[in-house]
């Protein structure tokens, strides 16, 4: 029921903070190089309700574009985590503007429910965005 593409973006980051954990077995499985080719699968995010930053990036682009918004999933380096990382840029057609949303940090962090747009503090350097 949000009408904005801020209430609308705020409600899916909110969702996935809420419900959502971080997978540090994972993470360390790509680290060590266990695991050496590694593409999110939305559906089975959603089942096991846990991820990586690549997984719950694109967790959150599938549902965003899902309600008509447009997201980039986008990967490179921050000053928020250590090493490789993805996040978000979603379109706000109301500002004509691109934001950064990083669900990540805010599982991590525990950040909770916001209507806003969350804040994202820190540098963010793009390598690619699909």
């Amino acid at each position: 029921g949000k009408k904005t593409t801020e209430r609308k973006a705020a409600a899916i980051y909110s969702f996935i903070v809420k419900n959502f954990e971080y997978d540090y077995d994972l993470a360390d499985a790509i680290r060590s190089g266990k695991i050496r080719a590694y593409t999110p699968d939305p559906n089975s995010i959603l089942e096991n309700e846990k991820g990586i930053c690549y997984d719950l990036a694109a967790l959150y682009a599938a549902m965003c574009r899902s309600q008509g918004i447009p997201c980039m999933l986008v990967r490179g380096y921050s000053t928020k985590v250590t090493g490789y990382h993805a996040w978000n840029a979603v379109y706000d057609e109301e500002s004509g503007e691109w934001k950064l949303i990083d669900p990540t940090v805010g599982v991590v962090r525990g950040a909770g429910k916001t209507k806003t747009w969350p804040k994202v503090r820190g540098t963010y350097t793009l390598k690619s965005a699909a």
